[in-house]
């Protein structure tokens, strides 16, 4: 077969057409472990591994395709001065751009990235009250949510051989339940569909009209190659909603603004959530979600398992465990031949890490994982 642009590889990959490979991605670094791998001999090319998008934007020293994002912004403007309360030799207080006051901790800190997640202490929009507030800071008509390059980048993604996202893969990207997240914080996220479903009524009715509005003309201007939802409402031991309540407050919204995309030419609508979806999953389908990813083992998320239960109606991204990228070549191997083989040959599938690479993943340990994969997508494993 003749090689195919990364863009034709995307798109048919997820229509289960033939292609000459699936596309190689990933997501990116923590700080810590660009730090290491310099220490063992990778070279010093830090501003493509750690940029806005890191490993995400594809990345030709490690073979990576490249992929593109609309970075529409769909956060706080204008964004809260960033302000420090506290400071100590270990940590350090702040209200961030969108007005939560956070913890984080200062040892180990490298490059931007924190050795664990902050500590967030309070919200901006707990009360109606504070709403009134915040909601001011959503106009969907501010300039500043459209890049100034806007117009340049509508001419160049207009001859483009590679997929373009909508919007930016990042925290504050769209999504029904990490909106009121950050709203009111994850334990109010989840009380308010019962203290006052009311209000949790108009916070999501808000956010997704907001959300519409804002890139409506992006959607007009440019012909995306999917639409990612960013969640991470789920963790270990299943989703932080029940599918009762997924199915009374948030489907209805997911289904608007799937509908509105399909509209448009967005065949592909993805979602971002660590942790165990699977109770929600057919919900997903039903409100027009038909990718989903990072697909974490450690949560029970088994690529294999999913494909058998949804079939091809649910397009997989990711679930090789990056757990056993910091054991040995054994593991490693192990890992991706019980994988990747058989979902290659159904199709809709995209081989990649289950998160960001952490820092225990030696160097050499991470080459030869890309190695492997490329030698099991390409035909050549065992020969």
């Amino acid at each position: 077969m003749e090689r195919l642009t990364p863009r034709e590889r995307f798109v048919r990959t997820m229509r289960y057409q033939v292609v000459d490979r699936v596309p190689y991605c990933e997501m990116t670094l923590w700080g810590q472990t660009l730090e290491r791998w310099q220490q063992e001999g990778m070279p010093m090319i830090e501003r493509d591994l750690l940029g806005p998008m890191g490993l995400r934007a594809g990345c030709e020293y490690f073979g990576l395709d490249r992929r593109d994002f609309a970075d529409i912004r769909l956060d706080a403007l204008p964004p809260y001065a960033e302000t420090v309360l506290e400071e100590t030799d270990r940590y350090r207080v702040f209200i961030d751009a969108e007005g939560s006051t956070r913890r984080a901790l200062k040892d180990g800190e490298a490059h931007g990235t924190r050795m664990s997640m902050d500590t967030f202490i309070d919200f901006p929009a707990k009360t109606r009250e504070e709403w009134g507030l915040f909601k001011q800071r959503f106009d969907p008509h501010a300039p500043a949510r459209y890049p100034k390059w806007w117009n340049e980048k509508i001419k160049v993604w207009a001859e483009r051989d590679y997929p373009v996202a909508l919007p930016a893969n990042s925290e504050h990207a769209f999504g029904l339940y990490s909106w009121l997240r950050r709203c009111m914080g994850t334990i109010n996220a989840c009380l308010v569909f019962y203290d006052d479903p009311a209000f949790a009524e108009e916070l999501l009715d808000f956010y997704t009209d907001f959300a519409m509005e804002t890139i409506h003309q992006a959607l007009h201007d440019v012909q995306f190659d999917y639409f990612n939802i960013f969640e991470d409402m789920a963790g270990k031991g299943g989703p932080l909603v029940s599918p009762k309540i997924m199915k009374a407050f948030m489907l209805p919204r997911y289904r608007r603004v799937t509908d509105f995309l399909h509209n448009h030419g967005v065949e592909f609508i993805s979602m971002d959530s660590d942790g165990d979806m699977r109770p929600l999953i057919g919900l997903l389908l039903e409100g027009g979600i038909n990718c989903l990813w990072p697909l974490e083992p450690a949560s029970g998320m088994d690529p294999m398992a999913l494909r058998k239960e949804f079939g091809r109606d649910l397009r997989l991204w990711g679930g090789i465990d990056k757990r056993e990228l910091a054991k040995g070549r054994k593991e490693i191997e192990r890992e991706l031949v019980s994988k990747i083989p058989s979902l290659l040959d159904q199709g809709g599938y995209i081989p990649m890490l289950d998160h960001d690479v952490p820092p225990d993943v030696p160097y050499d340990n991470f080459l030869y994982y890309l190695e492997l994969r490329r030698r099991i997508c390409e035909g050549r494993y065992g020969a």
